[in-house]
């Protein structure tokens, strides 16, 4: 059986925001101070016609931290599709890559929802996942 139309917009949203991650966190290890600021967006298109606008950023928080955020907005005849993905993780840049700090995922249904932190001292991550019927986050432990 095939998925409906909107759970592989979905999927194909949430790949995007994955390859953006993980080229991101792919890295080479750097200084915080060798990071700058972006902010792109891309237009989704079904049959011609804009259905939605996507926008990610890349922020300079306190201190040595950043922001990182993805929004999706619809446009035209997206607006019947339910879900209004918003992204939002904040990172560190260390002497040994990236590390996540937080990880929050709303306006994609109750299933794609999340809210983890992560605490590397402790080798944890701890939240939601899920949204309201979400599991504890998994044990995450560092590599090394």
């Amino acid at each position: 059986m095939r998925p409906a139309r909107g759970a592989r917009l979905a999927a194909a949203g949430v790949a995007v925001i994955a390859l953006a991650w993980a080229d991101l966190a792919s890295a080479q290890p750097a200084q915080s101070g060798e990071l700058r600021p972006f902010d792109a967006s891309y237009s989704w298109s079904w049959h011609g016609a804009t259905v939605a606008l996507s926008t990610l950023k890349l922020e300079h928080g306190e201190g040595d931290s950043w922001i990182y955020s993805s929004t999706t907005r619809p446009s035209g005849i997206g607006y019947l599709y339910p879900m209004r993905p918003v992204l939002r993780s904040s990172l560190r840049i260390t002497d040994q890559g990236v590390r996540p700090l937080s990880f929050k995922a709303e306006g994609g249904g109750a299933d794609h929802n999340a809210d983890v932190s992560f605490d590397w001292d402790a080798g944890r991550a701890s939240g939601r996942v899920r949204g309201d019927r979400g599991r504890p986050a998994a044990d995450a432990r560092p590599a090394g």
